[in-house]
């Protein structure tokens, strides 16, 4: 029996490795399909530079919302499955520094340069650890500033190594230098009212030619970026009722235009309209999840998740559980809570959702959101 636990236990020394290997080169990432030719288009473009070698450095750039980690995603499903390179996937986003960004490399790389706490000794680390590999492809997600490739490990100087970013910002290509730059364009109104359609599903009719033209007044309002356009068509899933479709295109006319006109934050608006349709209590949840951790904000959300999947009324003063009745909303509320794909968490929207909170979703809605007030009211 000892001899058979002290196996165990060594073999358990190696877990981290082994999940490691197969996650950087093996396991494909959830993503969605591609949506009309312009993406197809930069998929294949992007393939045929891998592909002849001839290219080191390749910057994609759009708003946000438009769809460049969802190509980036299909790219490196693409290099697991019919190449041997090794491929890395470091999820960047707005708040990383130059210290995070090499604990992310050096994890994907499993090196610990932990102990170590001078940049530039970090990063020679980095670079010793690159060269032992040869042809990879390094994947860096929402650039969102530019940075000193020499800082982290500098990995253009590998021989066999390419570098794909992603960003919001075409100077931010051109300053780290990348050799091509792409650039992923909104869809067209054809491709947007099929997406739109598509994320209704068969189940939601629209018998209605009234309907039917406020869907498409809706879908035309996200301006052609695939994160609103599924968002706004997953609230809007089973709904046949005419004045819920009126009333939940008041509030979109409201959340875009109410607002300053400033074309970037589109996406944002988008979706925080989805995020009122909420009831109170799942935007206090929603919210609570861009706090720092701790003990007391970590079992508040274990209770209003598990009280939420249960259907349990929480009935504490301070957590009240309501739900929208503006103008009649109540019923577009409710119908959105169980229906949307929020509350699916293997669903098309839901993994739209969960990419964009990686990215400062959350933390744009505790900057700007003001509900903050009623959060802190449930310390």
């Amino acid at each position: 029996m000892n001899a058979r636990v002290s196996e165990l236990v060594e073999k358990s020394r190696h877990f981290g490795k082994l999940i490691l290997d197969k996650s950087c080169n093996g396991e494909a990432l959830l993503t969605t399909k591609l949506v009309g030719k312009t993406f197809e288009k930069n998929l294949e473009r992007i393939w045929k530079f891998l592909m002849t070698g001839k290219v080191s450095s390749i910057g994609i750039y759009g708003m946000g919302g438009v769809g460049k980690t969802t190509l980036t995603k299909h790219v490196y499903n693409r290099l697991l499955e019919a190449t041997e390179k090794f491929v890395f996937w470091v999820t960047v986003s707005q708040e990383c520094s130059i210290t995070m960004l090499q604990d992310k490399i050096a994890h994907v790389l499993e090196l610990d340069i932990s102990d170590e706490h001078n940049v530039d000794k970090r990063a020679a680390r980095l670079n010793r650890e690159l060269f032992k590999r040869n042809n990879f492809v390094l994947i860096l997600d929402d650039v969102w500033k530019k940075f000193g490739l020499e800082k982290v490990g500098d990995p253009l100087r590998v021989e066999g190594c390419t570098l794909i970013l992603t960003t919001r910002s075409l100077e931010v290509c051109r300053q780290v230098g990348c050799e091509e730059i792409i650039e992923v364009e909104r869809l067209d109104k054809n491709e947007s009212w099929n997406l739109f359609r598509e994320t209704l599903g068969r189940e939601t009719e629209l018998i209605d030619p009234k309907v039917e033209e406020i869907a498409k007044s809706m879908a035309k309002m996200c301006d052609g970026l695939p994160l609103g356009i599924i968002t706004i068509a997953g609230s809007m899933r089973r709904v046949t009722c005419i004045r819920v479709w009126r009333n939940a295109l008041e509030e979109l006319k409201e959340s875009i235009f109410g607002q300053d006109d400033d074309e970037e934050d589109n996406i944002f608006k988008v979706l925080k309209y989805s995020f009122d349709r909420l009831d109170l209590l799942h935007q206090h949840c929603f919210l609570y999840c861009s706090f720092p951790n701790s003990s007391h904000a970590s079992r508040l959300v274990s209770r209003i998740t598990l009280c939420t999947v249960l259907k349990i009324r929480i009935r504490s003063p301070r957590t009240v559980y309501t739900n929208i009745t503006r103008r009649g909303n109540m019923r577009a509320a409710m119908r959105f809570r169980y229906n949307s794909d929020y509350s699916n968490p293997g669903s098309r929207s839901n993994r739209f959702c969960s990419e964009f909170g990686q990215k400062g979703f959350l933390l744009g809605f505790r900057q700007r959101s003001n509900h903050l007030h009623e959060l802190r009211s449930l310390r």
